[in-house]
């Protein structure tokens, strides 16, 4: 459901830093010959200085943006080096994300490694000219913004600002950014148990584009636990892909129906291991809400 926008008093931008990160980054490179070729930092840095502000505009921001970064250990070895400097004696630990640890199938492997020739020089800006979050307890920057939007004060006076699919789970008002032929969407308000759509498109030479599913809230999540996800390495339920999972979810009005529908598929392709397979792939796509005790609270049936 789509709330009036207007309405709202407050509105802090939660940036995710981790596609800035790389959106800017390569944008800041050019291919030559095969290789890439930097642009100059000066140039590098306006466009990211440029970007936010246009997403902070967008949003109608009238609070500063917070910039969160998914935790490595070169941004851990940054960190401890920044708290040695200001004269804190405590090293923080590098934590893997959590996720890494329960996935069978290698979580996030199929992603390159490369990373942009700004990478290291827009790091260290972001720490030195905005308010930066790097979770250090084994969450993602998708984890920590859904935190942080679900223990906002008053609720509804924060922005998730992502072009990260899995992120539109959260309640709460979400808006991503143009980038490329992909328009913005948004801002829209997120009620659970959320929606779903089916997007049949054709390019430019009028060739019909493979269906695309796209929602939010819970609804979006069952969506994914059907479909997996190449990109993060996650198989879901094996041979289903937007159209069936479409058909399948979209009449469904309540979480009960939807857990229902997903939990028989399960059973009827895994059998005895349904139950297992399920609790991994719920656990590698649900983002995290809350903390209990200094650990994730991860999705309950």
């Amino acid at each position: 459901m789509e709330q009036n926008y207007g309405d709202t008093k407050i509105m802090r931008p939660l940036l995710d830093a981790d596609v800035l990160l790389y959106e800017v980054g390569y944008s800041s490179q050019t291919r030559d010959a095969g290789f890439w070729v930097p642009r100059s930092w000066d140039w590098c840095q306006e466009l990211f200085d440029k970007k936010v502000a246009l997403i902070c505009d967008e949003v109608r921001a009238t609070e500063a943006p917070t910039l969160f970064l998914t935790n490595t250990p070169y941004i851990s070895n940054l960190l401890n080096r920044k708290r040695k400097w200001e004269g804190e004696e405590s090293i923080v630990e590098y934590i893997p994300n959590f996720r890494e640890s329960l996935s069978t199938t290698g979580y996030k492997q199929g992603r390159k490694e490369e990373k942009p020739i700004h990478f290291k020089n827009l790091v260290a800006y972001m720490f030195s000219e905005y308010d930066v979050h790097v979770s250090e307890n084994g969450l993602e920057a998708d984890d920590a913004l859904c935190i942080r939007q679900m223990s906002a004060d008053p609720f509804g006076s924060t922005v998730i600002c992502s072009r990260d699919k899995d992120l539109r789970q959260c309640s709460g008002w979400h808006y991503s950014w143009e980038c490329g032929k992909q328009n913005a969407i948004g801002p829209v308000f997120v009620e659970q148990p959320g929606w779903i759509e089916l997007q049949l498109k054709v390019n430019e030479k009028g060739k019909r584009l493979p269906p695309k599913l796209f929602g939010y809230g819970h609804k979006f999540f069952y969506a994914q636990l059907l479909m997996g996800d190449c990109v993060d390495t996650i198989k879901g339920a094996k041979g289903l892909g937007a159209v069936k999972a479409f058909a399948i979810l979209e009449p469904l009005r309540t979480e009960e129906e939807m857990l229902e529908a997903v939990t028989k598929i399960y059973k009827d392709i895994y059998k005895e291991e349904a139950e297992k397979v399920f609790r991994e792939q719920a656990d590698l796509l649900w983002m995290i809400r809350k903390m209990k005790d200094g650990e994730p609270v991860r999705w309950r049936m």
